[in-house]
């Protein structure tokens, strides 16, 4: 998995650059499964990335899966094999 800034930095205050966590993938985890699992051993990531309580991705979070945007596959409930790479990022707003 991997967090570009500024979401990097909300989970290492201080870093530069983008983050890259290795996670292992459960038989039939989903892409929501995982970030669920993540969210609730880091109280950071449960903060700027996943909502607990929704059990979605915060609004100014967008995710990618091997390259493509989760939302032109099954969003969230993709399911993931091992090897898969999950990209965070932070959306951008604005007018």
């Amino acid at each position: 998995m991997e967090f570009i800034p500024w979401l990097s930095q909300q989970l290492e205050p201080g870093r530069s650059g983008r983050l890259v966590v290795r996670e292992s993938v459960q038989d039939n985890e989903t892409v929501r499964d995982l970030l669920e699992r993540m969210a609730r051993n880091d109280p950071k990531l449960a903060a700027n990335v996943f909502d607990l309580k929704t059990r979605n991705l915060h609004e100014h979070v967008a995710a990618v899966l091997n390259d493509r945007m989760i939302e032109l596959l099954k969003g969230l409930d993709e399911p993931l094999k091992p090897g898969d790479t999950l990209t965070l990022l932070p959306t951008f707003q604005g007018g």
